[in-house]
């Protein structure tokens, strides 16, 4: 049996005119059975979603950049770090696209948050300055290494996963999922209130998760566990 295709999602370099996505992405799919296939985010692109969802089977949202809070009507606060327009607007619509076609979606970090603006959410775009008493969602410590837990809601498709109501995850974000969007419910959260991952009501695989569990799956069963469930829910 051939491996499921994963599209993910790039982050770009305008000094070196490159498209990237960090090692670890690539390595979690691969081991996990699934064969890593990158997505750059071109203008062309916003007329082609669909085209490129035909061609994988399975999509991949990464970690990188903050978003424009634009897109879900805030204006800029000062702490609101580098954006990418270009790859705002083509993720924007791959995720559209991938919630109307009911699509296999892993989305990390900034993916979560992309995926739930597509669904019409909002973000914190700074949560020291937006949320009181939060814990620390930027570690100072190796990326693989867990310093916070969350709670994992029963009968959500993150519990049946893992297998778990509480586990340790990393944290390496200053924006996150304030409203949750249309079709969109929370299935876990972090000791100080905070969400942590959302998951689609009624499509069989589209989770997002504010951790980074790419980094993690080293060392951490339940991270890979999250990637086999991905990967086979795309097969």
């Amino acid at each position: 049996m051939s491996r499921p295709i994963i599209g993910i999602t790039s982050n770009f370099d305008p000094e070196e005119e490159n498209f990237w996505f960090k090692r670890y992405y690539a390595n979690s799919i691969w081991e996990a059975g699934g064969v890593p296939f990158s997505i750059p985010h071109l203008n062309g692109l916003l007329d082609n979603c669909d085209s490129i969802l035909n061609e994988i089977d399975g999509l991949l949202l990464s970690g990188g950049s903050d978003i424009d809070p634009n897109l879900f009507g805030q204006e800029p606060k000062f702490e609101l770090k580098q954006i990418d327009p270009v790859r705002d607007r083509v993720e924007l619509e791959l995720a559209e696209t991938a919630i109307e076609r009911e699509f296999p979606v892993l989305a990390i970090c900034r993916g979560i948050q992309i995926i739930n603006v597509a669904a019409g959410g909002s973000l914190y775009q700074d949560l020291r300055r937006q949320k009181d008493q939060v814990l620390s969602h930027q570690q100072d410590a190796p990326r693989w290494h867990p310093t916070h837990s969350v709670e994992v809601s029963e009968g959500s498709i993150l519990r049946d996963t893992i297998g778990q109501k509480k586990i340790k995850v990393n944290s390496l974000h200053h924006m996150n999922v304030d409203e949750v969007g249309t079709g969109f419910k929370v299935t876990a959260r972090s000791s100080d209130g905070l969400i942590e991952a959302i998951e689609h009501d009624s499509t069989p695989f589209q989770l997002g998760v504010q951790w980074h569990p790419e980094a993690m799956v080293g060392n951490d069963e339940s991270s890979r566990l999250l990637f086999s469930r991905f990967v086979k829910a795309s097969s």
